[in-house]
């Protein structure tokens, strides 16, 4: 994946969150992770407006949940841990 690419879709899903066509998925293991992180869903929002093309890990690939679909991996540093998105 190109650096034009990654930075396409990362425009497009702010514009999705913009319209509020975003949502974490209600997993345990997502409200988990967010718990022992110390992060609430608007902070994690702000995390995520702030990915760039550097924060790139692997993508698109088919959705574990949903082979329709497809999801981009990203990873972000917060205070020394560095945390797994998929999107």
């Amino acid at each position: 994946m190109n650096r034009r690419e990654v930075e396409s879709f990362l425009r497009q899903f702010r514009t999705a969150m913009a319209f509020g066509r975003f949502h974490v998925r209600d997993r345990d293991k997502n409200m988990k992770a967010l718990a022992s992180l110390g992060l609430t869903v608007l902070e994690m929002k702000d995390i995520l407006a702030a990915l760039v093309s550097e924060n790139y890990s692997s993508g698109p690939s088919p959705d574990d949940t949903d082979a329709s679909k497809e999801v981009w991996v990203f990873g972000y540093r917060m205070e020394g841990k560095e945390i797994y998105i998929k999107l």
